[in-house]
């Protein structure tokens, strides 16, 4: 990232990460409509993305980790 003054701005390499994140978590969620419940699914879904909770893949946890932090330098 450059800064300029109090503003960030973000490079085509910070664009890249958060793509390459975005991805991993949606081939887990890929996987997991292939081979899970639905009601499984959801409950996945609830843990990550509304209660914060820690995760049973930590790989997923962290690829969203790094997106919120990338996003908010933005």
């Amino acid at each position: 990232m450059k800064s300029q003054g109090k503003k960030i701005i973000t490079t085509d390499s910070d664009s890249q990460k958060i793509y390459g994140e975005e991805q991993k978590i949606y081939h887990y969620f890929l996987e997991l409509v292939l081979t899970e419940s639905i009601d499984k699914i959801i409950e996945q879904f609830r843990i990550l993305f509304i209660q914060c909770s820690p995760y049973q893949t930590p790989e997923i946890s962290i690829a969203l980790r790094g997106i919120i932090q990338l996003a908010q330098c933005e």
